[in-house]
């Protein structure tokens, strides 16, 4: 039988920290994703939101995936 190894302190501690940046990229993605759907934007702000989203979308879909791999080795 195979046993599953706990999370060590460092590992916990980052989950923790995962959970809030996770949390903070989404509201910075939504908040991104409503001023774009409002209609009511400059051209200028429109390219440097039309810039940071992809990014944002990336190191979100990064963190996400780390907190799913501690989520398997924690069990």
């Amino acid at each position: 039988m195979e046993q599953k190894r706990r999370l060590s302190f460092k590992e916990k501690r980052e989950m923790q920290q995962l959970e809030e940046l996770i949390e903070k990229l989404t509201a910075e993605k939504i908040a991104l994703e409503t001023e774009l759907s409002s209609g009511n934007i400059c051209v200028d702000r429109i390219t440097e939101a039309g810039k940071r989203l992809p990014q944002l979308t990336s190191e979100l879909d990064e963190a996400e995936l780390r907190y799913l791999e501690l989520l398997e080795i924690e069990g």
